[in-house]
């Protein structure tokens, strides 16, 4: 499966629903001031091909928005080719989790990337992760309540 491709095909999903290209909706989201971790962050990436050649960018992790995870869902479904995703194999499931995660939470990443992802096992489990990381930052997954100074939990039910 050609994750380039499927990445572009999600993409203009986005901008026919939203009439916005994603570095523009990219520029929108990195104005906004957010009281947690950015919704926005970049992070360096440098890959050593097979041959020696020295591959390297700046890649920008948006955290998903509803649309952004209803995509998500649709690409690990595209991924899993009609089965059971519950019924893949661990290995393969997190690796669809990872590709999937990349394909939305990364805006414009250079081909090159996906396609290492698409072949790498390392690189795609430490990008998912990077990613992941990204997005327990954001909503503060760890921080229920105000424990030594973490700032304010992001919600309470009571």
């Amino acid at each position: 499966m050609n994750l380039v491709e499927l990445q572009k095909k999600s993409l203009q999903e986005v901008e026919e629903k939203e009439n916005v290209s994603p570095k523009e909706l990219g520029k929108k989201l990195e104005d906004k001031k957010e009281e947690f971790a950015k919704r926005i962050e970049t992070f360096n990436l440098k890959y050593t091909e097979d041959e020696g050649k020295e591959l390297s960018t700046v890649l920008r992790s948006k955290i998903m928005d509803y649309d952004s995870r209803l995509r998500y869902d649709r690409i690990l479904s595209e991924l899993s080719a009609g089965m059971n995703f519950d019924n893949l194999p661990f290995e393969t499931k997190n690796r669809y989790i990872c590709i999937a995660r990349a394909i939305c939470q990364l805006i414009d990443p250079p081909e090159w990337v996906l396609n290492k992802i698409g072949e790498d096992l390392e690189l795609c489990y430490n990008i998912g992760g990077k990613l992941i990381d990204h997005e327990t930052r954001f909503f503060r997954y760890t921080n229920t309540e105000n424990k030594e100074g973490q700032g304010r939990a992001r919600f309470q039910l009571s």
